[in-house]
């Protein structure tokens, strides 16, 4: 996934400055595989400013999407989205 680096970062500054992502809407899927991307890019590159991001988007998808019932896939109330909790298991990296 990473072996390509200069295209992953220059895609991830475009997704920024286009305010495509992390910005705006939330959703489970795509916030998930954000933040593996930007956990695996602490990993690689050992800048925190990665992980500070990847702990950013977990704290808004749980302000946004958490619920008493549980994490929606998206912004609508009846979106159950349990089944892609598994992409949330991504361990932390310094533990």
């Amino acid at each position: 996934m990473l072996k390509d680096m200069p295209k992953v970062l220059k895609k991830l500054r475009w997704m920024h400055e286009q305010r495509i992502w992390p910005n705006g809407r939330r959703y489970l899927w795509t916030d998930a595989f954000g933040v593996v991307l930007l956990v695996s890019l602490y990993r690689k590159l050992g800048e925190k400013q990665y992980l500070d991001e990847a702990e950013w988007v977990v704290s808004e998808v749980n302000r946004v999407l958490g619920r008493p019932r549980g994490i929606r896939i998206g912004e609508e109330p009846d979106r159950d989205g349990l089944h892609f909790l598994f992409s949330w298991r991504f361990p932390h990296p310094d533990k």
